[in-house]
């Protein structure tokens, strides 16, 4: 009986910074979006660049390096 191929099981950099995305922008700032104008969009890609990338590549280092002493 042939096995059937096993998926590769691991979090690439692009699929953490968009679940960082999703999390962050989220329906409950739809209004306040709104509410500031089209210039908010700037604010959010500004953020997007600042924190959620760096981020994503911290956390994608930190879970690569070996935990043993």
């Amino acid at each position: 009986m042939p096995s059937s191929p096993a998926l590769k099981r691991g979090i690439r950099f692009r699929d953490l910074a968009l679940f960082y995305v999703v999390v962050a922008l989220s329906m409950r700032w739809t209004a306040t979006a709104a509410a500031a104008g089209p210039s908010i969009l700037i604010v959010w890609v500004a953020a997007l660049t600042c924190f959620f990338v760096p981020l994503a590549a911290s956390v994608m280092e930190l879970s690569s390096l070996s935990l043993q002493a």
